[in-house]
């Protein structure tokens, strides 16, 4: 399992595919109908980037595997515009992806999107 793991930005895959999660977060208001496909897209390089870190060909895998990332994708799609976790803390949400404590991951957010996750939840509401 992969989890508050730091991943080389060096030409390849991860510095690709984190340009294309900050360029999908600054301009996923401006997407429109288009915002669920395009996350969910860039959500299935995603999952190629963990894979190859992981070690693991494409082809290789596992049936059930690809029917929970469907449902996570179904489920993004449904809810991308609703403030579903609004009223949860953050530090429920940073012990959720596997950081340390509701500081480092306020850290981090704000180093890599420029907002505090306060701000990025008021901006995702308005």
């Amino acid at each position: 399992m992969i989890t508050a793991t730091a991943f080389d930005c060096a030409p390849g895959l991860p510095s690709a595919v984190w340009d294309m999660l900050l360029s999908l977060n600054r301009n996923v208001a401006a997407l429109g109908a288009n915002g669920p496909h395009a996350v969910r897209s860039v959500l299935g390089l995603v999952a190629v980037m963990l894979r190859a870190e992981r070690g693991e060909r494409a082809e290789g895998r596992a049936a059930p595997r690809e029917a929970l990332l469907e449902r996570v994708r179904a489920y993004i799609d449904e809810h991308l515009a609703d403030p579903l976790l609004r009223d949860v803390p953050v530090a429920a949400l940073a012990s959720r992806w596997g950081f340390p404590n509701a500081s480092h991951f306020g850290q981090v957010c704000k180093r890599e999107t420029g907002r505090t996750p306060a701000e990025f939840r008021q901006d995702s509401l308005g």
